[in-house]
């Protein structure tokens, strides 16, 4: 992805533009707020990061003049000013979302992930298959070997962010974000409980597969069991 970092402080630009490349995205760096207005103007991009304290106008201002302008890029407002007022002014302004200082490199790498994911159209008609799981992104079901799981809403949305990232650890601070970004989020034992309903319900239909694996210190993985997997290859 394209991504535009607009953010006076040398210093944090080189900090957030190395987490945000270690996604593989492509960073675009604005150090003030008309610079910033420039290269959104000449070039597309799928996310805009975005500073509130810049040195020539406030990042406000900046996504004001976006907003103005028609342009719907997605932004993440980054900012010193962590109040519910400050948060409510850059939501009404049009941010996507709002993430205070000082901000763990997991949390902005979680939301990230989640406004893109907000902004991008539902997948009709998409079906992933892992083994025999099958998960069915428009009418959101999971079956395994055509039987109905019949998870919640966020059940199917924590199952459907783990396929995302198949085979790799998906942190509870991510699955959180991914599910209430925009909303404080509850304790993260919340995402325990949401993990072992989805895996009684895998159990009642296929107890003898493990789908979602707990990767201690790391969160949790969507795989295909272990013999399935062998079973595709042999």
């Amino acid at each position: 992805m394209n991504i535009l970092l607009i953010e006076d402080d040398q210093s944090a630009a080189m900090g957030i533009s190395l987490v945000l490349k270690a996604g593989s995205n492509q960073v675009y760096h604005a150090a003030t707020g008309y610079e910033g207005l420039d290269l959104a103007n000449q070039n597309s991009y799928h996310l805009i990061v975005l500073d509130i304290n810049l040195p020539d106008i406030s990042g406000y201002d900046v996504l004001k003049t976006l907003r103005r302008s028609g342009d719907a890029t997605p932004v993440i407002v980054l900012s010193g000013l962590g109040s519910v007022q400050d948060k409510v002014r850059g939501l009404e302004l049009g941010a996507d979302d709002y993430l205070a200082k000082p901000f763990l490199k997991e949390e902005l790498t979680a939301r990230v992930e989640a406004v893109i994911r907000r902004s991008q159209p539902a997948m009709t008609g998409s079906v992933v298959k892992i083994g025999d799981l099958c998960i069915l992104s428009d009418v959101k079901s999971v079956m395994i070997n055509g039987v109905n799981l019949h998870l919640t809403p966020r059940e199917f949305d924590i199952v459907e962010l783990l396929a995302r990232r198949i085979g790799t650890p998906v942190s509870k601070a991510s699955i959180l974000t991914y599910l209430y970004s925009g909303m404080c989020p509850p304790q993260d034992k919340i995402v325990d409980v949401y993990i072992c309903k989805i895996r009684r319900k895998m159990e009642a239909v296929s107890p003898q597969d493990a789908y979602i694996s707990t990767m201690r210190g790391d969160g949790y993985v969507l795989a295909a069991p272990r013999h399935l997997s062998l079973a595709r290859a042999a």
